[in-house]
């Protein structure tokens, strides 16, 4: 529901526990109270209100969506990075050999790589 809300560009007041709190960026991108804590839920909700320029502040700092094309990128780039990392230690593997024992990073990302070009 978080991760909706942040799409159309509204924070969210949320409970400050679980994975509510790991997405919410405390004053940042939302708002949050104590779990149980009704007090505290009004006094952030007034808080919202009430504010002025709070909630554009927060609408402001919404981080935009990352797209599928954003993340493969970031995973090429991880892949490619490792491959480099254990290139540059002189790590080489045949396949006959990386079936025998676990691969390594440069291993794993050659074949990640080869998969999406």
């Amino acid at each position: 529901m978080i991760d909706e809300a942040f799409a159309q560009r509204r924070p969210v007041i949320a409970r400050d526990m679980g994975g509510m709190a790991e997405s919410v960026t405390k004053g940042i991108d939302g708002l949050t109270f104590r779990p149980g804590d009704a007090t505290a839920l009004a006094d952030v909700m007034e808080r919202a209100l009430t504010e002025p320029k709070l909630w554009a502040d927060l609408v402001a700092g919404i981080k935009p969506r990352r797209t599928l094309e954003d993340c493969a990128d970031e995973h090429l780039a991880l892949y490619r990075s490792l491959l480099a990392q254990d290139g540059a230690k002189g790590v080489k593997r045949s396949i006959s050999a990386a079936t025998a024992r676990p691969l390594s990073n440069k291993s794993k990302a050659e074949r990640m790589v080869s998969h999406v070009g």
